[in-house]
């Protein structure tokens, strides 16, 4: 016959209490095995069930769960192991099955266009933005099941336009895809990015000029428009003033009635115009600078 020897003064590992109503970052389930695996195997049953209970948070879910927990489910770890799994069931993996629900879930881990080539500080030291969000993606990926890459391509697709230049289509896995990402120069991806900055402002100013060019031709039309247009004589007490194609001589308005006002506007001058115009820098021999060329000779 053997005897199990019990050490009274051996003591367990700290863990933290449970509560019960998944609001921790752990999951149950692990939090039950991490238990376990604090207890000395020198412990009695009656000793690691009491030690359980103490291991409740007192007036939380659990330690209600576990008072009104029969005592046949509490003889050992064993039973009380069966019986906290199915209060608290373990999560399983889904398999791996490419969804749409899976792609909306990578897709949303957005890279922002000003996070490329800066710094950011993290707990592991820091690196720089878009190494971060790769980093973030695969993990995301492959805890999903996905080993395989198979999400990659989606990931792509969402990249800004400065990083989409600089990678693959296709890549075999996803530490192949990271290291991608690592090799991407960050001095030519910044000198993208002011390029980028200076065509947008390149034009912000052509539309200002169009339309201070539209503007102008509105006043001219206008103007063109007062000088043609013909009064009539009072109808049952009625003055009326309409539009006419042809000038009326010889008819002179009445004098209660006041003519049309062209609405205000700011008329440039050909000498203003040309120095709004010599503001803008070269065109680039590039197909946006022929673009903006065309417009300007035209």
């Amino acid at each position: 016959m053997s005897y199990q020897i019990i050490n009274v003064n051996e003591t367990a590992k700290v863990v933290p209490l449970f509560w019960g109503d998944c609001a921790g970052k752990g999951k149950p389930a692990d939090w039950f095995t991490e238990f376990q695996l604090s207890l000395p195997a020198t412990w009695s049953k009656t000793m690691k069930i009491d030690q359980f209970s103490l291991q409740l948070a007192a007036g939380s879910q659990a330690d209600e769960w576990f008072v009104d927990l029969p005592a046949r489910e509490k003889t050992d770890m064993a039973t009380l192991k069966v019986a906290f799994l199915k209060r608290w069931p373990p999560t399983w993996r889904p398999k791996w099955t490419r969804t749409p629900q899976q792609q909306e879930c990578i897709r949303a881990l957005k890279l922002e266009e000003e996070e490329i080539g800066k710094w950011i500080e993290t707990a592991e030291g820091g690196d720089y933005g878009h190494i971060l969000w790769a980093t973030k993606v695969m993990r995301l990926a492959m805890s999903m099941g996905d080993v395989e890459g198979k999400l990659i391509k989606y990931v792509v697709e969402e990249a800004p336009a400065i990083l989409w230049n600089e990678l693959e289509d296709k890549y075999d896995d996803w530490e192949e895809f990271v290291e991608a990402v690592r090799k991407v120069k960050v001095k030519k991806v910044l000198r993208n990015k002011e390029a980028k900055r200076g065509e947008q402002e390149l034009w912000d100013k052509v539309a200002e000029l169009y339309q201070q060019i539209s503007q102008m031709v509105i006043c001219h039309a206008t103007q063109n428009y007062q000088t043609k247009m013909a009064w009539h004589p009072t109808i049952e007490g009625t003055t009326m003033a309409y539009w006419s194609q042809q000038t009326r001589p010889g008819i002179t308005p009445p004098q209660t009635a006041k003519s049309p006002v062209a609405p205000p506007c700011i008329l440039l001058t050909q000498t203003q115009f040309l120095e709004k115009a010599s503001t803008l820098p070269q065109h680039a021999n590039t197909e946006m600078g022929r673009r903006l060329y065309s417009m300007k000779v035209t």
